[in-house]
């Protein structure tokens, strides 16, 4: 691994953050570029940030699931300076998702088991959907989260990925959850 980048920690292959660069923009951050007439034109921390703060949950999502998507949705900006925050931000997202779907489950009358405790995650979607609350579709899009925030619950390693996927998990979640809350 000698051929790696000085600012790049040769054991662990991310960014080695010290005092004089923890502000810089990680170089795998700064990477990504988009095509136009002239050329490609690099996409800037702010260029992602405009993007990411676009994103937005309506005002009928109750407000302690859009504050969790705010801190999912607050790591991805700060992903341009250290490129594994990406990932984190999408696993908040997941985690958002899961919450998203709690309350939609206690709202509608879902009951706690006799431990006190929420039904699994998989229960409260089943639910939801026998209950007439989620259809077929959005029941499978349901699960498919419910698969990636389990995949992020029991890492065996962590998760590095491009911004294009954060950005598109943000948009495809904040869809969902607006609907689930319409």
């Amino acid at each position: 691994m000698s051929d790696l980048r000085a600012d790049i920690d040769a054991e662990l292959g991310i960014k080695r953050l010290t005092l004089e660069n923890w502000l810089e923009v990680d170089h795998n951050s700064s990477i990504w570029a988009r095509p136009s007439i002239v050329g490609a034109i690099p996409i800037t921390a702010r260029d992602w940030t405009e993007r990411l703060l676009a994103v937005e949950l309506d005002d009928t999502v109750p407000v302690n699931v859009r504050r969790l998507f705010a801190v999912a949705r607050g790591t991805m900006v700060y992903g341009s300076l250290f490129y594994p925050l990406w990932a984190v931000g999408s696993e908040r997202l997941f985690t958002t998702a899961d919450a998203a779907v709690s309350v939609k489950y206690e709202a509608h009358g879902g009951s706690k088991t006799s431990k006190g405790r929420l039904p699994s995650y998989n229960d409260r979607l089943t639910w939801l959907r026998d209950g007439g609350l989620l259809d077929a579709a959005a029941f499978e899009r349901w699960d498919l989260l419910r698969e990636l925030r389990n995949a992020a619950a029991h890492p065996e390693a962590p998760d590095i990925f491009p911004p294009t996927y954060a950005m598109q998990f943000l948009v495809d979640i904040a869809r969902q959850i607006n609907a689930l809350f319409a």
